[in-house]
């Protein structure tokens, strides 16, 4: 579990361009898959963090990719407010290039369209067409995912959600993966057993996932 605590900086992209963070993170999550023998990788994110989700996702080969309103066009959305603003100059730097903001809108859709891992993972996208994030990011993402022949499951507005207000303060980060089993344990799934009442199955797989 990879925590943006601060919330102003996305990690995508540092300010000398190099890559260093992703390039930090792709070992990490690689090397800790090698120390515990994990078998499979699930990424999941909602908002910027489902943009994460999506493009480590694809980097990683994970076998399933939740992501909750995602932004598409990153850089467009992060560009819209002063306080959004400071986030991506914490990407791009202070110099706002029309060329930076270019390169960082289309990071997920060419590498989508370019990544064999593409069609080896689950898509899980949650999103509702009454938001703003539908038409301006969400319907060129499945559209571009339907192109590279993923296999997608769209969740459409079903009113089942889990966000992260589940886990933020209440994660200890002396201990991670315990705080967050109990979480799990005595929170997320009871909600899934009310969600899916009549569907045992149902509530077993998602249990299973987290």
């Amino acid at each position: 579990m990879i925590l943006d605590i601060s919330r102003q900086v996305v990690i995508i992209w540092e300010k000398t361009g190099d890559y260093f963070l992703e390039t930090a993170i792709k070992n990490l999550v690689e090397k800790i898959k090698k120390q515990y023998n994990i078998e499979k990788i699930y990424t999941i994110g909602t908002s910027k963090g489902g943009w994460a989700s999506i493009y480590y996702g694809i980097i990683l080969n994970a076998e399933m990719i939740i992501s909750g309103a995602p932004q598409y066009y990153i850089a467009d959305y992060l560009n819209t407010n002063e306080y959004h603003r400071k986030i991506l100059k914490g990407i791009v730097g202070d110099n706002i290039e029309q060329s930076k903001v270019d390169m960082l809108n289309n990071k997920l859709s060419n590498l989508i369209r370019n990544s064999d891992n593409v069609g080896k993972i689950k898509f899980i996208i949650h999103y509702s067409k009454n938001e703003h994030t539908y038409n301006e990011h969400i319907i060129y993402l499945i559209n571009d995912l339907k192109k590279a022949n993923a296999n997608i499951e769209e969740d459409l507005n079903s009113g089942f959600k889990i966000g992260h207000s589940y886990f933020v303060d209440k994660l200890k980060t002396d201990d991670l993966n315990n705080s967050y089993q109990n979480i799990v344990k005595y929170e997320i799934i009871p909600l899934l057993k009310e969600y899916w009442i009549d569907d045992e199955e149902k509530v077993k797989e998602y249990s299973e996932m987290l």
